[in-house]
């Protein structure tokens, strides 16, 4: 009986030590730094990380914060004359085979998801002036808050 009862009382210890653990608690908090124009060389980054971005944001194995960080080339994803052109990208059907879908499709469907962009300030401002895509989750101000409390930043 003192067997069985110190065993239940190491697993309930060890699973408070895992329970109390920040990251146990804590859902990631992913940065997707994009900084090429997907208006130009740009398109496959940019609809490579707001698919990826859509799909940690969707999964249910692990809820994620997911923030795309623009700089330098990379805010013009909040330029609306990026969409005057219908860019495409390639996405994955449910048969394996590759199909284009609008860029800015895309783009809300991160949005939907509860995906966020962060704009460079000192990018945007520099690539002024440009009419800004008008939503919420699309924003300018400070990354340094974002990338401090980060637990994974992946570069496109």
């Amino acid at each position: 009986m003192k067997a069985l009862t110190g065993r239940i009382l190491a697993a309930l210890t060890l699973g408070l030590a895992i329970f109390a653990s920040p990251h146990a608690l804590a859902a990631d908090k992913v940065v997707l730094s994009l900084q090429q124009n997907p208006a130009e060389a740009g398109l496959e980054a940019s609809c490579v990380a707001l698919q990826l971005g859509t799909g940690l944001l969707m999964s249910e194995k692990e809820k994620a914060k997911v923030t795309i960080f623009a700089t330098l080339d990379g805010v013009y994803i909040a330029d609306e004359a990026t969409y005057d052109t219908d860019p495409q990208c390639e996405t994955i059907n449910e048969f394996g085979d590759l199909v284009p879908v609008p860029l800015e499709g895309v783009l809300n469907g991160f949005l939907n998801a509860g995906g966020e962009i962060l704009l460079c300030p000192l990018c945007f401002k520099a690539r002024q002036p440009f009419d800004r895509v008008e939503d919420p989750q699309i924003y300018v101000a400070s990354p340094i808050p974002l990338l401090l409390e980060a637990n994974k930043v992946i570069d496109y």
